[in-house]
């Protein structure tokens, strides 16, 4: 038998300390992962190496197979309560009692070694194993967090998708309801415009005809003030009515001899409209009381004006709604002058003609600077035809052809003739 020496100890069987001799260990090859020097052959089944009785010996740590204590060693046969027992009869006689604690001593050392590692090799596949199964469950947890957030945000967006249809669905309907009222408003517009058309047309046909038989009756009665052309003032005339002569009618006189006497100091158009005081006072009919013929007189004096004739005009043409201010200002420039009408009242006329555009310009001129206002008529009006023409410009997208129809407007167009065809 070869002995090794290791630390003064010899090993019989050519076992080391780290591998010994295992006189009771199974037929089965071991499977185990520990590393160390091949095992040495096994005793034959028949051997008289004493075994556990009932004991299935665990070839690998991996597995967990069935496992039971054993209840008694055997020997040649005989039972022993324990292995040492069975090992002490299994040595012969010859060996000390020390030498079989020593071989106890190291069995137990190799035993405990291989429990060790394979308790060892246990608990790195438990922790695998643990490992993998926390890692699983952290995957499977982790998607099932993620797909009950994406049922949450495709709830969520799901309802904000249905409130965005409701309220499209709403505004659609609004929109509808709107656009058949601008429709219907449109269509109002229309036909109102038709008809203003038409009352348009009708109220010129009737200014030309009032303009008409008004040049014939100035043209009847140009015979009547060719020998002294003064113009007819109500002014002058109601000075010369309070003369130092009329006191002294209105003092001591009746009516009939008022009336003679101021009719006498009548010429021109207004001894023409008060012709009939004079065929009364000639065949000596009733001429009524004082009173009436002053306010005929008066109504006489206001009628042939030149300032009421102006006036006349001025309101027939500012009646008309003219579709820009350009057209506007031809005869307005005409007619104002001559009517008599404050700067004011004026401007009021002119204001009524605006554009939506014109308004919106001035309104907001007069919000940052009110100074910029103009206060005259004309003034004014040329303000009015400055935006008119610069929007004209605008909406044109050329400015030389605002330009020229502008000059073609004024110059080509005398603004003081009378322009009867609006």
């Amino acid at each position: 038998m070869s002995q090794y020496n290791l630390g003064g100890m010899a090993f019989p069987g050519g076992h080391t300390a780290s591998e010994p001799f295992d006189p009771w260990r199974s037929n089965t090859p071991s499977t185990s992962s520990e590393a160390g020097p091949a095992a040495p052959a096994e005793e034959p089944h028949n051997s008289s190496a004493p075994k556990a009785s009932g004991v299935v010996r665990n070839p690998s740590p991996t597995t967990l197979p069935a496992f039971s204590t054993p209840q008694t060693w055997e020997w040649k046969g005989v039972p022993y309560t324990t292995i040492e027992e069975a090992a002490n009869a299994a040595a012969p006689n010859t060996i000390p009692n020390d030498v079989k604690e020593w071989v106890m001593n190291v069995v137990r050392s190799f035993v405990m070694r291989d429990v060790v590692s394979s308790y060892e090799a246990l608990r790195q596949k438990m922790d695998e194993r643990h490992e993998r199964t926390v890692a699983s469950l952290e995957d499977e947890v982790l998607a099932r967090i993620h797909v009950k957030i994406m049922a949450v945000e495709m709830r969520d967006q799901l309802k904000v998708a249905r409130a965005q249809i409701g309220t499209l669905s709403a505004d659609s309907k609004r929109l509808i309801k709107v656009n058949n009222n601008l429709t219907l408003e449109v269509q109002a517009i229309c036909k109102d415009f038709e008809d203003y058309k038409d009352e348009i047309k009708g109220q010129m046909d009737t200014l030309y005809s009032n303009m008409v038989a008004l040049k014939e009756a100035q043209e009847k009665t140009t015979t009547y003030i060719v020998s002294n052309h003064r113009p007819v003032n109500l002014v002058n005339r109601l000075s010369e009515l309070s003369s130092p002569i009329l006191p002294s009618i209105r003092e001591g006189s009746h009516d009939k001899d008022k009336i003679q006497q101021a009719n006498v100091h009548l010429e021109g158009r207004a001894a023409l409209y008060m012709k009939e005081y004079a065929i009364k006072l000639t065949s000596g009919q009733d001429v009524g009381t004082w009173a009436e013929y002053t306010r005929k007189l008066e109504m006489a004096y206001k009628m042939l004006d030149p300032k009421h004739t102006a006036q006349s005009l001025l309101d027939a043409h500012c009646a008309i709604r003219h579709k820009t201010m350009i057209a506007f200002a031809e005869n307005f420039r005409a007619y104002a002058p001559k009517s008599g009408y404050s700067d004011e009242d004026l401007i009021i006329k002119i204001r009524e003609q605006r554009s939506t555009h014109i308004q919106t310009v001035m309104s907001v001129t007069e919000t940052l600077d009110p100074s910029k206002i103009p206060t005259t008529w004309m003034d004014y009006l040329e303000f009015c035809l400055e935006i008119e023409i610069k929007h004209l410009q605008q909406i044109s997208g050329n400015k030389a052809t605002g330009q020229t129809a502008t000059t073609r407007a004024t110059a080509l167009k005398d603004p003081n003739a009378m322009d009867t065809s609006t």
